[in-house]
């Protein structure tokens, strides 16, 4: 090629690092204007990667600023104090707990051969004409739109053949305008965050 091994050496270094530079470049980064990094398990606990990280900081941002409500995740807010620090005054953290909850089915008057809960002695479930309550049952936690925000299924049931209970527990977080908890086709049942918080749910079914 004419071109001296110097020559060759000094191209090939220049390129690599070239390379190593836009490479570099389209990494997110780490360290604010301001110098503030983000928390490495920020990352690594919330999202799939670095560039997850940042397009899910950019867009919490972009809602603020869009007039969205200055509420959210813990992680939103680590995203608002990297990326629009601006709205961090008065952001208000949502709290997320778990709540408890009980499905009692009872049959008050059980005749031999007709009865409303069937039990072995371990465990129960309905029969007859509550068939349709047992382990496997849904729950579903929606909010004033319908969407679904938990679900989760009653479990195994415990007690005899006048009272069954069935126990179990779903995630709600704050910011709702309400929680609508529903078992099978058993109706809907309306709670606020607070009384989710402070009461759980209980359900009674039977006669």
């Amino acid at each position: 090629s004419g071109r001296s091994p110097i020559a060759a050496r000094t191209s090939r270094t220049i390129s690599s690092s070239s390379s190593r530079a836009t490479v570099a470049s389209t990494r997110p980064r780490r360290t604010n204007e301001r110098g503030i990094t983000w928390p490495r398990w920020w990352v690594g606990g919330q999202f799939n990667s670095d560039a997850n990280a940042l397009a899910h900081g950019r867009q919490v941002c972009r809602q603020l600023e869009d007039g969205g409500p200055q509420q959210g995740l813990a992680s939103d807010k680590i995203a608002i104090d990297f990326f629009c620090p601006q709205f961090a005054e008065g952001f208000h953290i949502l709290e997320t707990v778990t709540v408890s909850g009980t499905f009692v089915l009872t049959d008050t008057r059980p005749v031999a051969d007709v009865t409303s809960i069937a039990t072995d002695g371990a465990s129960c479930e309905g029969t007859g004409g509550y068939s349709d309550i047992g382990s496997n049952t849904q729950l579903f936690v929606k909010n004033g739109k319908g969407e679904i925000l938990a679900t989760t299924s009653l479990g195994k049931g415990h007690g005899s053949e006048v009272t069954c209970t069935f126990s179990f527990s779903f995630p709600a977080t704050e910011g709702q305008d309400r929680y609508v908890v529903s078992v099978g086709r058993r109706g809907e049942f309306s709670y606020t965050f607070d009384q989710l918080r402070t009461q759980g749910v209980q359900i009674r079914l039977g006669q």
